[in-house]
């Protein structure tokens, strides 16, 4: 992280569009992620779709424990999917429908987009600060305030268009 700080400060930039190229690099990255990651609900169709083979049933066959490794991470989902649904239920089915149609039938797939969008929310905000303190002192409070809103709102609306 040092080195790519030093990095944008040996720069010196007169402008601001280093910052902009960088932050568009790391949106692109952020686009680009679902489509090189295999997503869980896709897995699953694929899982469905393809033909079984026979199972002897000569002998029970016996089911392993299955540990509960992702306990916050499914609370996570489940309470931002119910806090979503109550404030706009209409809005919640139209997403799932969706997300249906995208491929995604896993019912946790809704309270995930949410958490997704809250975290890319934070994530470009943050971003935009950090780049705008990199800028060599060069940027107002009132131009920092704006880039820092304007990216975080990008931010919140990236995971829609993907």
């Amino acid at each position: 992280m040092d080195t790519l700080l030093n990095l944008f400060v040996a720069l010196k930039p007169q402008s601001l569009m280093p910052i902009a190229i960088a932050l568009m690099a790391v949106g692109l990255g952020i686009a680009a992620w679902p489509l090189v990651s295999q997503s869980r609900g896709r897995n699953d169709m694929r899982r469905r779709l393809v033909v079984a083979t026979p199972v002897s049933h000569d002998l029970p066959e016996k089911k392993k424990p299955v540990k509960e490794t992702n306990v916050v991470k499914d609370k996570a989902l489940k309470k931002a999917q119910e806090f979503y649904a109550k404030t706009d239920p209409e809005n919640v089915a139209r997403l799932r429908l969706r997300l249906i149609r995208a491929g995604y039938m896993d019912p946790k797939a809704v309270g995930f987009f949410f958490v997704i969008r809250f975290l890319a929310l934070i994530a470009f905000g943050v971003a935009a600060f950090a780049m705008s303190g990199i800028s060599g002192g060069q940027a107002t409070t009132t131009n920092t305030i704006l880039y820092t809103l304007g990216f975080a709102g990008l931010g919140y609306f990236v995971p829609g268009l993907i």
